[in-house]
Formats: C-alpha cells, sequence, structure tokens
C-alpha cells in the first residue's frame, strides 16, 4: 500500500498583530490551514504490520492564538497562552 501514497499538498497563512501597553504586552494570531492527500498511518490488526493510506477529501483548521504577559518587577513576569482551534476532516 505504501507505493501508492500521493504526497500530502497543503495551504496555509497567519496573521497577527503585537501590542505593548506599558508593562502588558498583548498579541493575537489568526491562522487558517488546508490538507489534502492527508496520510493516515495505522497497524493492521491481523498480521500486526504498520500501513498508510491517502485520506480522501481536504481537511481544514483554522482559529486564533492570544497571548498576555506582564513583568511585575526585575524578577518577576507573568504570562498566560490560549489557543482556540476549529479543525474539519
Amino acid at each position: 500500500m505504501i507505493g501508492n501514497l500521493e504526497p500530502e499538498e497543503s495551504t496555509s497563512w497567519e496573521a497577527g498583530i503585537d501590542q505593548q501597553l506599558g508593562e502588558l504586552n498583548l498579541s493575537a494570531t489568526l491562522f487558517d490551514s488546508k490538507l489534502e492527500n492527508e496520510i493516515n498511518g495505522f497497524a493492521d490488526a491481523g498480521n500486526y504490520l504498520y500501513t498508510a493510506e491517502n485520506m480522501g477529501g481536504t481537511s481544514h483548521r483554522q482559529g486564533v492564538e492570544l497571548t498576555a504577559s506582564v513583568q511585575m518587577d526585575d524578577d518577576i513576569a507573568i504570562s498566560a497562552a490560549y489557543t482556540y482551534t476549529d479543525s474539519v476532516e
């Protein structure tokens, strides 16, 4: 089966912005990605051999990443990050 695999093809983009407000740093990034001919690897339960095949269709991932950080003093900084991903196969 592996000899019949098509290469995966993907297109993606991302755009972000950073803003500093005094000691507070904020960042936001939007992203979008599409993947065709996704390769799915799996073990065959009958003979325990590993094999792979291309999955049909296009898988799509999009979302946003948000981060914030603040410098409390010379020794302490606090950071937080969040990522939301919406993916469809």
